[in-house]
């Protein structure tokens, strides 16, 4: 039963990075409409978005693997699941908040939030749940490859 705390997990994630997001942030940066979200001028707060939002969620996605798989490793099965309701959970903030400031439908830009947040926790799931003990030396690589990931999705939002 714990997968059903990962979808929890991801929305507590989502919404601390939206709380740093708001604090770090212009002022009206996140309550303009969706096709302003990253209408910024440079790359570097692109970088800055996606680094307060990868952080919350590996620091979130640890917890939880502290305390429902604490001290071993979970299957495949399970990692992979708990890593796709936890991208699920962190998306869910984000699109609520496009979907309350949107009057049309926006499958396209909804599908691109779930899918990078997915991607990402499934990333760190990997590390966390599967890989953590058997190459612990590798911990930098999935907090830089979904910090690269991130900041490359943002990027084409915003300039493409």
């Amino acid at each position: 039963m714990p997968f059903i705390f990962a979808i929890i997990f991801g929305a507590l994630a989502g919404s601390f990075a939206l709380i740093l997001e708001l604090v770090t942030l212009p002022g009206d940066a996140l309550i303009t409409g969706p096709s302003q979200y990253f209408a910024f001028g440079s790359i570097f707060t692109l970088l800055g978005v996606a680094l307060i939002e990868e952080t919350s969620a590996y620091l979130f996605l640890r917890q939880y693997a502290l305390r429902y798989f604490p001290g071993t490793l979970a299957s495949v099965r399970a990692t992979l699941l708990s890593g796709l309701l936890f991208g699920i959970g962190f998306a869910s903030l984000e699109i609520a908040l496009i979907l309350w400031n949107s009057s049309g439908w926006l499958v396209w830009p909804l599908f691109g939030i779930l899918f990078i947040h997915i991607v990402t926790s499934l990333i760190f799931a990997l590390f966390l749940l599967y890989f953590s003990q058997k190459r612990p030396w590798f911990a930098p690589a999935p907090i830089a490859g979904a910090l690269v990931l991130h900041t490359l999705y943002n990027a084409i939002i915003a300039f493409f």
